[in-house]
């Protein structure tokens, strides 16, 4: 296990190490993070989940998917999976490009500007996909 990424069950989030200073700074470090190993991380921050679930936090405080309780038809549970990721997608560019006072990789731009036209309904072709890798110096 390293300790690049951490993970809080009480906000269900993923939080670089490197940006630690500056959640702390913020006052938005989480009381609860803890290391997590790597390939949890990719498991549950890559792909996007299926429909009608999201990442949830088992018994052992350790990353899951649970069902959301939407029981959206797959097309409505696609949009509503991209609105999520989307968001997800927004938080890691303003955390890992924005606030590090680096520009924003075209691939993540890319990916933004697929969320957004699958989560607005206007791509009904695009298949969600997975979020770019990030390097976790």
């Amino acid at each position: 296990m390293t300790e690049n990424i951490y993970w809080s069950p009480a906000k269900k989030g993923f939080y670089p190490a490197k940006l630690r200073p500056v959640y702390e700074r913020n006052g938005s470090w989480p009381d609860d993070a803890r290391p997590i190993p790597d390939h949890v991380f990719r498991a549950f921050s890559g792909a996007p989940p299926k429909p009608g679930q999201r990442r949830g936090c088992g018994v052992d405080l350790m990353p899951m998917w649970e069902d959301d309780g939407t029981g959206l038809s797959e097309k409505e549970g696609r949009v509503n999976t991209a609105q999520k990721r989307l968001l997800q997608a927004r938080e890691t560019v303003l955390n890992q490009f924005v606030l590090m006072g680096t520009s924003v990789p075209s691939e993540w731009a890319d990916y933004l500007r697929i969320l957004t036209a699958i989560s607005s309904g206007r791509d009904t072709v695009t298949d969600l996909p997975g979020a770019p890798a990030l390097s976790v110096d």
